[in-house]
């Protein structure tokens, strides 16, 4: 049996990832504590599903489709920078809002993925946001202050709902979109 590596997430416009890019290059950061997401990478993780059986793909395409259906395009805004988890943080990301639209997107997914059997349901709250950098060791004073600081805002219509397929290479998870539902 053959599995892939998979998640479900909300595309970012090509625009808007390159903007991004460009405000976290400004930071003055020291590049050898993280390492960059590159921006084709950026996104908005749904629900992870991990190591998944080629055979199940096509009842969550189904189940995909079916969310797609109930669901509209949404405009996402890109807020404050946070960093993940609070405890012991191991990215540095951008909060989205409303989360309460993304939030009722995921309870659906997760519970029509749950029937199906196809996901156990998280037991952590759902927190959506776009991850930019991964940590290689804890970031300095000088650093973490330079993240709180960060003052990048955008906003977007979410029209693309995407299942991934994610492969983990040495320099980093290369994503491949398996199928795209509009939200429109």
């Amino acid at each position: 049996m053959q599995y892939l590596r998979l998640f479900i997430a909300l595309e970012v416009p090509r625009a808007v990832q390159k903007s991004l890019e460009k405000s976290f290059e400004k930071l003055p950061l020291h590049e050898s504590e993280f390492r960059r997401i590159p921006s084709e990478n950026l996104h908005i993780t749904i629900k992870f599903l991990g190591s998944t059986s080629v055979d199940d793909i096509s009842e969550i395409i189904n189940i995909l489709n079916d969310v797609g259906d109930k669901s509209t395009s949404p405009e996402i805004t890109i807020k404050q920078p946070m960093l993940l988890p609070a405890a012991r943080p191991k990215a540095i990301s951008l909060a989205i809002q409303p989360s309460d639209y993304l939030s009722a997107l995921y309870t659906e997914l997760e519970l029509q993925l749950a029937q199906a059997g196809m996901a156990h349901p998280e037991h952590r709250r759902f927190n959506p946001h776009i991850t930019v950098a991964r940590m290689k060791s804890k970031l300095s004073e000088h650093d973490a202050e330079h993240i709180k600081n960060w003052n990048f805002t955008s906003s977007f219509a979410a029209t693309t709902l995407t299942l991934f397929e994610s492969v983990l290479k040495p320099e980093g998870p290369a994503y491949t979109p398996l199928t795209q539902f509009s939200l429109l």
